[in-house]
């Protein structure tokens, strides 16, 4: 899994930074976190539920990260 490791690890470098302004309006407000959602879908072997808690994180981190563009756009 070495290569899957360095993989990740350098999508990480180049997108922690702008990841981090999911949370300039402070942390969300997710019960259960999503990634506990995720990781319990793949625990019990649901590929929709899996699919279902991997879209929700994805939209609602995209709003985030949408509004932060928009806005610097605007600067």
């Amino acid at each position: 899994m070495r290569i899957t490791y360095d993989i990740v690890e350098g999508l990480w470098m180049r997108c922690g930074p702008i990841l981090s302004h999911l949370y300039d309006g402070g942390l969300p407000d997710w019960e259960p976190h999503p990634h506990k959602r995720i990781v319990a879908a793949l625990k019990a072997r649901k590929a929709a539920a899996t699919d279902d808690a991997i879209k929700k994180i994805t939209v609602r981190g995209g709003q985030a990260l949408l509004a932060y563009v928009k806005a610097d756009m605007t600067d």
